[in-house]
C-alpha cells in the first residue's frame, strides 16, 4: 500500500514514518527540508531505506501544499492520504493558527479530490485532536459559535475537521478522523521529544508553581502514548475500514487517574511537594490570564485540555486494543520531561538508543539488547491488541561477544559514560545503566536507598543469557561491586575504575545540596578550580566544559538534586559499604585507579586485589575516555595489567 504521509517528521509523525515503512508501506513524506529530514531518518535509524520512504518537498502554508506537478503525480499511486501535519503550539495567534490548520486542510482536501478522480486515493486519514465537537453524525453542521470561547489553536483545528469532512463528503471516500487525547511519551522508555502538553504541567509542579490541583477528583487530563498513536493509525492504514467513522485515542474516565492523583504522581517522581488542594480548571485559567502565565509560565489555554466529561472508546477498540496509560509508564514520561526541562537541546546521538528492562533504564551503543515485548508495540496479526510492556524476557546474548555493561556515578549520568563505551574496541553489546533517580531514569522507591540499587542491577545481570563485563565508575562501583557478591554467577568479569568503597567525611557528601547550590552558581573558572582541589580532575587537566555544564543542568532538577543528596549522605555511613570483597569476587576483580583523587583513596576492600594506576582525578572515565579504554581491553583480551601496577596487601 502507498501512504502520502504529513507531519512526517513531528512528534507523532516520526514513530508513523517509521512503523509505516517497517510494515512495508510506500510512504511519500511531505517535508518542508530535505537535510532536515535525512537528519530525521537518521534519528529513526532509517537511512538503509531503498525505495520504501520518498521524501516530497512541500509546505503546509502553500498552495497544493507546495507540491510540483512531478510530484502531484507520483502521488497517484497513493491509496491512502495521512494528514497529521501542523505545529503544537497552543499559544498560536490566529492569523498562524488559520493558516497551518484551516489553510492547510483546505489545501489537502483539494488535492486529495484530484487523487481521488485521477489516481487511487481510497482513505484519508486526518489527525485532529479530542476536543473537536465533530462526528458522523454533525459532520456537515456548522458548530464554530459553540467552540468561540477555546483558544485560536482549537478553534482552527476544528474548523480544519469540519472543512475536511464537508469537502470530502461528496468524493464517497472513507474518512477516518483521529482524535488523539494529550499525546505524551513513550509507553515502555517514556521518551517525551515534545515539552509541550503534559510538560507544562510537569513544569509548573517541578517549579512550585502549581500550589493548587487545577481540577478536583472528577477532572481529568485524556492520555495517549505517542508510539500507541502511531500503531493506531498505521492499523487503521493496514485495515482501511469500509466506512467512514471518528476515533477517540484515549482511555475511559472511569481507569485514568483524576487531576489530584496525577498531580501527585508528578510531585511524587519530582521529589517535591504536591498541590495542597483543588481548585476549578476554570478559575485558574482566569488567574493565568490576569498575569498569571508569564510570571508563572504557565499558558492559560493550557486549563482547556482538563475535562470532566467522557469519550467513547468503542470505535477506537475495534480497530487497535491495549492503547492504555499506566502510572509505570507515566513516571518514565514525567523523568524524561523532568531530564529534557532540565537540558534543553541535548538529544542523543544517533548511535545511542533509550531502552528499559527489568525496569532499568539503559542507553545501549549497538542492537544487543533485544527490545521486551512493548518497547515497540506490535500489532498482534488478526487480533488488533497491543502486547504488554511488562511482560518477561530475557536478553539475549548467546553466540555475540560478551556484554559490557556499565554503571555511573553520582554527579553524573549514563551519557557522560558513552565517549568511553564508544572508544572499547569490542564487537558485543555495551549498554549504560542509567542510576534511577539520576538523567532520564524514574526513582526506585525501595526503603533502603543502596539496596535499590543493588538489587535493580542485579535483577539486571539476572536476565542476561550469559554472564556480562561489569565495569562501575565511583558510586556505580560500589553498586557494581555489592551487586556481583549478590549474583556473582551472572559476572564474568569486575572492572572497577575509581570505586567509592570507604565512607567520606568531605562536607560535600555531609551538606550536598548546599554543595550542588555552589556548583550551580559558580563560575567556570571558580567551579574548575575546586574540582582540581577536590581531585575530581587532576591539576594538569583540562576540566571538560561540557561536563561542568551537563552537571549545572542536571541539578536544576529538584528529583535529580534529592537522588543526589540521599546517595551523597548514604556514603559518609560506614555501614553501606563491604568491608571485603569475598574471593570469588575478588579473582574476577580488577581495578584502575586515578591517583589525583584527594577525597577517595584505595579501600581495605579491595584487599589482595591488584590495581592499575594513572595520573588523573576521580572523574578520569570522563576526562581521559581513551586511556581508560586501552585498560578496559586489556583486560577483555586478558593481558593482564599494564599501567603502573600496584599489589595491595593491606590498605589502611
Amino acid at each position: 500500500m502507498n501512504v502520502f504521509l504529513t507531519g512526517g517528521t513531528g512528534f507523532i509523525g516520526k514513530p508513523l514514518l517509521k512503523r509505516l515503512a517497517a510494515e512495508g508501506h510506500g510512504v511519500y513524506a511531505l517535508v518542508r527540508s530535505l537535510s532536515k529530514f535525512e537528519t530525521v531518518l537518521e534519528e529513526l535509524r532509517m537511512t538503509d531505506r531503498d525505495q520504501t520512504v520518498l521524501p516530497m518537498v512541500g509546505d503546509l502554508t502553500l498552495p497544493k501544499l507546495g507540491l510540483s506537478t512531478e510530484n502531484i503525480g507520483q502521488l497517484l499511486a497513493c491509496d491512502t492520504f495521512v494528514h497529521a501535519g501542523g505545529p503544537m503550539n497552543i499559544g498560536l495567534d490566529l492569523a498562524e493558527a488559520e493558516i497551518v490548520f484551516r489553510g492547510a486542510a483546505r489545501e489537502a482536501a483539494g488535492l486529495a479530490e484530484s487523487l481521488v478522480r485521477e489516481g487511487k486515493l481510497r482513505h484519508f486519514v486526518h489527525v485532529v485532536g479530542f476536543m473537536s465537537p465533530y462526528d458522523e453524525s454533525n459532520a456537515l453542521t456548522d458548530l464554530s459559535g459553540a467552540v468561540s470561547h477555546a483558544p485560536p489553536y482549537e478553534i482552527m483545528k476544528f474548523e480544519a475537521d469540519s472543512y475536511i469532512r464537508k469537502a470530502l463528503r461528496p468524493l464517497e471516500i472513507t474518512l477516518s478522523t483521529v482524535n488523539p487525547s494529550v499525546v505524551v511519551g513513550h509507553s515502555v522508555t517514556g521518551e517525551t521529544e515534545q515539552t509541550g502538553g503534559l510538560g507544562i504541567l510537569v513544569d509548573a509542579v517541578r517549579k512550585g508553581a502549581m500550589p493548587l490541583s487545577p481540577g478536583g477528583t472528577d477532572h481529568w487530563l485524556p492520555m495517549v502514548h505517542v508510539d500507541h498513536t502511531a500503531a493506531f493509525i498505521a492499523s487503521l492504514v493496514a485495515k482501511r475500514p469500509a466506512v467512514s467513522d471518528t476515533f477517540y485515542l484515549l482511555d475511559d474516565k472511569r481507569d485514568s487517574l483524576s487531576m489530584p492523583e496525577l498531580t501527585g504522581l508528578i510531585a511524587r517522581e519530582l521529589r517535591v511537594k504536591p498541590p495542597l488542594a483543588a481548585a476549578p480548571p476554570v478559575l485558574i485559567k482566569r488567574l493565568l490570564s490576569w498575569g498569571g502565565n508569564r510570571l508563572l509560565g504557565i499558558p492559560s489555554e493550557s486549563m482547556n485540555f482538563i475535562v470532566r466529561k467522557e469519550f467513547t472508546t468503542t470505535s477506537k477498540e475495534r480497530v487497535l486494543r491495549g492503547l492504555a496509560v499506566n502510572q509505570e509508564a507515566l513516571r518514565r514520561v514525567v523523568a524524561d520531561l523532568d531530564y529534557r526541562l532540565s537540558h534543553p537541546g541535548r538529544k542523543l546521538s544517533g548511535d545511542a538508543t533509550l531502552h528499559v528492562h527489568e525496569g532499568m533504564t539503559l542507553l545501549a551503543l549497538q542492537d544487543g539488547i533485544h527490545p521486551a515485548a512493548g518497547i515497540t508495540a506490535e500489532v498482534i496479526s488478526g487480533e488488533g491488541n497491543l502486547p504488554s510492556a511488562n511482560q518477561p524476557s530475557r536478553l539475549p546474548t548467546t553466540g555475540q561477544p560478551m556484554p559490557l555493561v556499565f554503571v555511573h556515578g553520582i554527579y553524573s549520568a549514563a551519557e557522560q559514560l558513552l565517549p568511553l563505551a564508544r572508544a572499547i574496541k569490542h564487537d558485543g553489546p555495551k549498554q549504560i545503566l542509567e542510576l534511577p533517580g539520576l538523567g532520564r531514569a524514574p526513582y526506585h522507591r525501595h526503603p533502603s536507598v543502596i539496596e535499590g540499587y543493588v538489587e535493580g542491577l542485579a535483577r539486571l545481570l539476572r536476565s542476561f543469557d550469559e554472564p556480562v563485563v561489569l565495569i562501575g565508575h565511583s558510586f556505580g562501583g560500589l553498586i557494581a561491586a555489592k551487586a556481583t557478591e549478590s549474583v556473582p554467577g551472572a559476572v564474568r568479569k569486575l572492572l572497577l575504575l575509581q570505586p567509592a568503597l570507604h565512607p567520606v567525611r568531605k562536607a560535600a557528601y555531609r551538606f550536598p545540596k548546599l554543595s550542588a547550590r555552589l556548583f550551580r552558581r559558580g563560575s567556570f573558572r571558580l567551579i574548575s578550580k575546586q574540582l582540581k582541589k577536590s581531585g575530581t580532575f587532576a591539576m594538569s587537566e583540562n576540566v571538560p566544559e561540557d561536563y561542568v555544564r551537563y552537571v549545572r543542568e542536571e541539578l536544576a532538577s529538584p528529583r535529580v538534586l534529592s537522588t543526589t543528596a540521599e546517595i551523597a549522605r548514604q556514603l559518609t555511613r560506614a555501614d553501606v559499604y563491604l568491608p571485603m570483597l569475598s574471593a570469588s569476587v575478588r579473582n574476577k576483580a580488577a581495578i584502575l585507579w586515578g591517583e589525583a583523587d584527594a577525597v577517595w583513596r584505595i579501600p581495605h576492600a579491595l584487599q589482595g586485589c591488584r590495581v592499575d594506576t594513572l595520573p588523573f582525578g576521580h572523574q578520569f572515565p570522563i576526562s581521559r575516555p581513551l586511556e581508560t579504554a586501552a585498560w578496559i581491553e586489556d583486560q577483555l583480551a586478558d593481558r593482564g595489567n599494564s599501567i603502573n601496577p600496584v599489589l595491595l596487601s593491606d590498605t589502611p
